[in-house]
């Protein structure tokens, strides 16, 4: 999103970096690699599938929205 916005490549890909060492399960719910489950989950664990399942599920919508921005992770 940083270099969508500000066009700061280096700096965007710093801060993917420290994004996925806080949740390397993001980036393939995001992109269609992994299956979401169908239901929220109960509980919520830092940094585990769960975590990023209720991200994904909260914040697709600005995924999908802003242009480009799932072109830039499939890369991850």
């Amino acid at each position: 999103m940083y270099y969508l916005k500000k066009g700061n490549k280096a700096k965007a890909k710093s801060q993917l970096q420290e994004a996925i060492k806080s949740n390397k399960h993001v980036i393939p719910y995001l992109t269609g690699k992994e299956r979401l489950p169908k239901n929220p989950p109960e509980y919520i664990g830092f940094g585990d599938t769960s975590e990023a399942a209720v991200y994904v599920m909260t914040n697709n919508d600005l995924w999908d929205e802003t242009e480009g921005s799932l072109e830039l992770l499939k890369g991850y």
